[in-house]
């Protein structure tokens, strides 16, 4: 018997003695990280997606794994960790798997590392004037390719002649002086200015 709340095993042994006279047992699940250790306080609340969970049962064996443990270490500090713990219980004898791997880190202020790409994913619910995107679409939608498209678009090559280039992406940003308007080395299938402030051209 496992209480999936605060991860201990309050009663062990054979089903032919009553549930009430079964001694309990510790069971200590631990993570070390760089000398330092995290010890499992409690799992993860029930839910429709995690939690505790019934993954197969028949009649010599049943498997079950709780998700979302919580590791702290001694003055309370939580390790940001995804981990799940899963049982295999046979009439003789029980299996315990830990997976453990690193949990969501803060992504520090200016991080350029990540981008959210936001594509459409049929041709008919694009209706922007990017011709060549609404083509893309027609043979290669909802896949890894437009996604790869999108990266090889935006290797930009952007020589300015006039003023100073602030930004690259998502649009090519260059600020407003009261000289003429800079002028961009770059063949460009559609282009926008908004405010002084020149847009992304179309992929080509």
């Amino acid at each position: 018997m496992l209480d999936t709340d605060t991860m201990q095993v309050p009663r062990i042994g054979p089903t032919r003695v009553p549930v009430g006279k079964l001694p309990g047992a510790e069971l200590g699940l631990e993570i070390s990280i760089d000398g330092q250790s995290y010890r499992c306080t409690r799992g993860g609340p029930w839910t429709p997606f995690a939690g505790p969970r019934l993954i197969e049962s028949a009649r010599f064996l049943q498997r079950t794994d709780v998700t979302e443990l919580v590791f702290s270490d001694k003055q309370g500090a939580k390790l940001s960790v995804e981990t799940r713990l899963e049982t295999a219980a046979w009439p003789d004898r029980r299996g315990l798997i830990l997976a453990a791997r690193p949990g969501l880190q803060v992504i520090p202020s200016g991080d350029s590392t990540i981008e959210h790409v936001i594509l459409p994913i049929r041709a008919d619910d694009d209706y922007g004037p990017d011709n060549n995107l609404r083509r893309a679409l027609n043979w290669k939608a909802n896949s890894w390719q437009m996604i790869h498209r999108q990266a090889k678009g935006n290797q930009r090559n952007v020589k300015v002649t006039t003023g100073r280039l602030t930004g690259l992406f998502p649009a090519i940003q260059i600020p407003c002086h009261p000289n003429p308007l800079p002028r961009m080395e770059r063949q460009l299938s559609h282009f926008q200015a908004v405010l002084g402030t020149f847009l992304s051209p179309s992929m080509i």
